[in-house]
């Protein structure tokens, strides 16, 4: 697991959320 890329990945749904924008995640680009 690489750590600095889950806490990126963490800060930017966190930051999304503050500005009322709700994040839809997929698994594959293709979806």
């Amino acid at each position: 697991m690489n750590e600095a890329g889950l806490a990126f990945y963490d800060r930017l749904v966190d930051g999304l959320l503050e500005r009322g924008i709700e994040p839809w995640l997929t698994l594959y680009h293709w979806d």
